[in-house]
């Protein structure tokens, strides 16, 4: 196996980027056919209306989370990559060259997510880490890299 380096904060960014733009797609399905399912079990046509009940709000945010968490994990255990960052050519390892595992994919996805929901601490965690990776990649044994043109 060729040696793989680290990818630069740039590509790092803008495969986020393309990765979020796939991602609020899946989600908008999510949330559609959400919809549909609660509207059949008796929820207000609109969630926001007055009287609705807070469980129908909370049941499509941790839908929406359970979803996300899937495709990720289920990508990145199978081959490493989603769809963006393949186009980018960028894998998910385990530091030990190989795929992640379930836990340690579902507890990238958890650290990332909070780090980013919370003013990209794990990303700014890079800038003076001595391998320059993420708080969420050094914590759950995962590290990001570029793979070599084909």
């Amino acid at each position: 196996m060729l040696p793989a380096e680290s990818p630069t904060l740039f590509r790092r960014v803008i495969a986020f980027i393309y990765e979020t733009i796939l991602l609020v797609g899946i989600l908008l399905l999510v949330g559609a056919l959400y919809l549909l399912v609660v509207e059949q079990m008796g929820a207000p046509r609109e969630l926001t209306a007055k009287g609705a009940s807070p469980v129908w709000r909370y049941g499509l945010f941790a839908c929406m989370v359970l979803v996300s968490a899937w495709y990720f994990g289920y990508c990145w255990t199978r081959t490493g990559q989603t769809l963006a960052l393949k186009t980018w050519r960028l894998q998910v390892r385990a530091v030990q060259r190989r795929l992640p595992s379930w836990p340690q994919a579902l507890l990238r996805f958890g650290l990332a997510l909070i780090g980013t929901a919370f003013f990209g601490v794990t990303y700014v965690w890079m800038l003076f880490d001595r391998d320059g990776s993420p708080l969420h990649d050094r914590l759950s044994g995962t590290e990001l890299v570029e793979l070599p043109k084909a």
